[in-house]
């Protein structure tokens, strides 16, 4: 049996914990998800414990003495990391409520902030030119991005996080080359959390550009009853974290679905049969044919029109048949609006839809053009019409 002494002092700290949980999420305002994705990613010590939550990835992090827990850095960012990655590269959330967002013109190099950008529609404001690109990246999106600015496919498993060691030392300690200086990713949320409570307060902190030295060498101290709580409490935590971070996100996005998109494994749902006969019945192009090229081909993948990383649904209004090498091209593009989504909207107007909305599918099209295609290419192919003519 537990010792009663024992038994009373984890009393103790559940209480305080929850005392300083509650405290947390009952603040009003936020400035960004990150303070919330670092509490969500410091659960996994939950899985020192909990065999079906496995951390060996960051065993090695993990130092033990007397009734501490001492936890580098290197354990929080790995699923701090894996969740940002999988967030920027599927479906790009603002994070935080910056208003402006900044784009240089690569004809005239003019960085300039503007407030709902709109592919072939904002303009800088010197030269006049549509060629802008969003440059201003925070560090845990830079790192995600290619030397060529070329967003990086995140790694399906968080064990090959942990195994991207010199990612992991760019985040934590910052980067510096030639070109670029930035300071450490979590300088500023271990300074904002400092006096929240969840670990031993670290001294000497006066900065939130600056990590102290102590703990970049020896982490976060806990007290180890801090396993304890998160392995018992582990899912209802997690719950209110995950709202409070949907509650957020909802107010400064337009996504749909982000309480869906938060939990990183959306099921892709299916037509069913009777969709993807009327589907083919209405095509264009006809039978067997790509509704983007109108070349015909033995298999045809269903593409979502407005990218399924954006609706996170499947729609007959929203699918078209599509070739392999459209749905590959296409990928997660918006198509253009002139040709393809026209070539949609006039497909829907035949076809006998279930609680659908013309207006409401361009408003679709348009949150998505501002919120998530950004400054990429739309997806334009020789339409059918054109091919037959030539």
């Amino acid at each position: 049996m537990e010792n009663y002494d024992d038994v009373l002092k984890m009393v103790s700290f559940e209480k305080s914990f929850f005392q300083n949980f509650q405290q947390f999420l009952e603040k009003p305002r936020l400035n960004s998800s990150f303070k919330l994705v670092f509490l969500k990613s410091m659960l996994h010590l939950s899985g020192l414990k909990n065999a079906k939550f496995d951390v060996k990835w960051g065993r090695n992090w993990i130092r033990m003495k007397d009734d501490k827990l001492f936890v580098k850095l290197e354990f929080i960012a790995v699923p701090y990391l894996k969740f940002y990655w999988d967030m920027f590269f599927n479906y790009r959330l603002k994070q935080s409520a910056t208003k402006n967002q900044y784009y240089t013109c690569t004809d005239c190099n003019n960085r300039q902030p503007i407030t709902g950008f709109i592919k072939n529609i904002s303009k800088c404001s010197r030269c006049k030119s549509f060629n802008l690109k969003h440059k201003d990246l925070v560090l845990v999106e830079k790192i995600f991005i290619d030397s060529k600015g070329i967003p990086i496919i995140p790694p399906k498993k968080i064990e090959e996080v942990a195994n991207n060691l010199e990612l992991l030392k760019q985040f934590i300690f910052g980067m510096k080359t030639q070109s670029v200086t930035t300071k450490s990713g979590f300088a500023e949320v271990l300074f904002a959390l400092n006096e929240n409570g969840f670990y031993k307060k670290i001294p000497n902190f006066k900065s939130r550009n600056k990590i102290p030295k102590t703990v970049l060498e020896n982490g976060l101290e806990f007290d180890i009853k801090i396993i304890d709580v998160l392995t018992k409490f582990r899912i209802p935590i997690e719950n209110a974290l995950n709202y409070k971070l949907t509650h957020y996100l909802e107010s400064i996005n337009n996504s749909p679905r982000i309480s869906e998109k938060i939990l990183l494994n959306p099921k892709r749902p299916e037509l069913k049969s009777q969709e993807k006969k009327q589907m083919w019945e209405h095509n264009p192009p006809g039978l067997d044919s790509c509704f983007y090229c109108g070349k015909s081909e033995k298999s045809f993948a269903i593409d979502h029109v407005v990218p399924f990383d954006y609706v996170l649904d499947t729609k007959l209004f929203n699918s078209v048949p599509a070739c392999n090498n459209c749905n590959c091209t296409k990928s997660n593009k918006l198509p253009d609006r002139e040709s393809h989504f026209q070539d949609v909207l006039e497909r829907n107007r035949k076809m006998d839809l279930d609680f659908y909305d013309e207006k409401m599918f361009e408003k679709l099209y348009d949150d998505c053009l501002i919120e998530y295609n950004g400054d990429r290419d739309f997806f334009i192919r020789k339409k059918y019409s054109e091919l037959s003519e030539m």
